[in-house]
């Protein structure tokens, strides 16, 4: 369980390319500032987007680019960890992770793949002082 300060996204959703099945890729990349330690970042965002009804793991949601997507239509999303930069360190001992991931949307349809990445968008941009827990 990871206490949020804040999720926030770099920027909107964007069609970014096209996959070897003619299937239109959207991305976007969200930054996040966690008390630490932060144990399943890509999880807990994972649990956000499957809250909001936008995604089931292993059906229509992976982590990590090393999951292969299913054939079919879509929409298909990829959470990837992206690295973050250095942790916060307060003068009171307090750390501050700064964590970051790519939100990867897959479809075959542009419309269905533009909206599934404009919803999670909505859904993870702004949040503030939330506990999630994988």
């Amino acid at each position: 369980m990871s206490r949020y300060l804040e999720i926030l996204a770099v920027q909107r959703p964007f069609q970014f390319d096209v996959d070897a099945n003619k299937r239109v890729m959207f991305s976007a990349n969200y930054q996040a500032l966690a008390a630490a330690p932060v144990a399943d970042w890509e999880r807990e965002v994972y649990k956000l987007i499957n809250t909001a009804g936008l995604g089931t793991l292993g059906t229509d949601t992976f982590i990590s680019a090393a999951e292969t997507l299913p054939v079919g239509d879509g929409p298909y999303v990829q959470i990837l960890d992206s690295g973050g930069r250095a942790t916060d360190e307060t003068h009171g001992a307090a750390r501050y992770e700064r964590l970051s991931v790519e939100i990867v949307v897959t479809a075959k349809d542009y419309l269905a793949g533009r909206t599934r990445a404009l919803a999670i968008w909505r859904v993870l941009d702004g949040q503030r002082n939330i506990t999630v827990a994988a």
